[in-house]
């Protein structure tokens, strides 16, 4: 408590440099970059990465013992991905409470600017190019589709509207732009530049959304199931490159725009346009 009382003691409210300071460098001055010491960025990434998985693992026995969820995958599902995002968020909010740094503060007045808006429109926009520029490539290839990811975020969707909103829609992306964009991508640029930072944290942020299981399916799918197992790690790898494109947008419109309230934005409407689209 005491590291905290100190650090708390020297921390200033962030103010923004002049606009020409600002202009000399594509990736301006960042409100939580230079207001948090680099041991609690690493803390929000290992609470959303780490944090995420065991607090995942604990929720999923406790509504396996639970028999009315036993027979009923998707409810289940959705109940494990929302106790989790919101546990996490939760847990996030907490350590901001327990710092309270000003910084905080400055965080959430980020979202009355209109600026932030504007960045995360822009980023949507590269964000539906990019996904469209894939699926007009990829359209070649006669087996290809969703993931196992994805085909499993639309079927508790459909199943489950109201607990998929707010898991896909508010808390995954607060949780994700806090571990990925500051915890990850700000932790990296501290030691590296921002560009580094940017690649890095987008291929980590792509992984997880790899299906691995693909692979020992591959290794150990019986020789009649041996081409589905295939196609299924093909179409795995053919993925990977859009979530790590969507990556480095979020993180460089961040980066850029010097405000997180704009990735967040962006990666929530980015993800209500998905949500939207599965019941038209």
């Amino acid at each position: 408590m005491e590291i905290f009382n100190q650090q708390n003691n020297q921390n200033e409210p962030y103010k923004r440099p002049p606009i020409d300071e600002e202009n000399q460098s594509i990736f301006p001055r960042r409100v939580l970059a230079f207001s948090l010491p680099l041991w609690e960025k690493v803390v929000f990434f290992i609470i959303g990465f780490l944090g995420l998985q065991l607090v995942s693992i604990l929720i999923q026995v406790i509504l396996l013992s639970i028999p009315a969820l036993q027979n009923n995958t998707d409810l289940l599902l959705s109940l494990l991905n929302f106790c989790t995002y919101f546990i996490i968020l939760i847990a996030f909010v907490l350590l901001m409470i327990f710092d309270h740094r000003k910084t905080y503060v400055q965080f959430l007045q980020e979202f009355r600017d209109v600026k932030a808006y504007k960045y995360s429109l822009i980023g949507f926009a590269c964000l539906i190019f990019i996904n469209y520029l894939f699926g007009l490539v990829y359209s070649f290839v006669p087996f290809y589709g969703s993931n196992n990811n994805q085909e499993g975020i639309e079927s508790m969707t459909l199943s489950q509207p109201a607990l998929l909103f707010f898991t896909t829609v508010i808390f995954a992306p607060i949780v994700e732009e806090l571990t990925y964009r500051v915890g990850l991508g700000e932790s990296i640029a501290s030691k590296a530049k921002p560009i580094i930072a940017i690649i890095l944290s987008s291929v980590i942020f792509g992984l997880i959304h790899f299906d691995f299981s693909s692979i020992s399916s591959l290794i150990t799918a019986e020789a009649e199931a041996k081409q589905a197992a295939l196609e299924n790690f093909i179409v795995e790898l053919m993925n990977l490159p859009i979530y790590i494109s969507s990556g480095i947008i979020l993180c460089s419109i961040y980066f850029i725009s010097g405000r997180l309230s704009t990735s967040i934005c962006c990666h929530v409407i980015n993800n209500l346009f998905s949500y939207i689209i599965l019941f038209i």
